[in-house]
């Protein structure tokens, strides 16, 4: 995944905790949802996709 597509996805998880009241959760791990997003290929492949 692109370094700008991970960091807008980043943006979105941590607006959605921050919004949901759990912003001190996404702090604490927020290490593992970027390494859970950087970890994400750009194209997944044909397996993954739906039908």
């Amino acid at each position: 995944m692109s370094a700008s597509m991970t960091g807008e996805l980043f943006r979105r998880v941590e607006q959605y905790a921050r919004n949901d009241n759990k912003a001190a959760y996404f702090r604490l791990h927020r290490h593992r949802y970027a390494a859970t997003l950087a970890a994400l290929p750009l194209h997944p492949p044909m397996c993954w996709r739906w039908a």
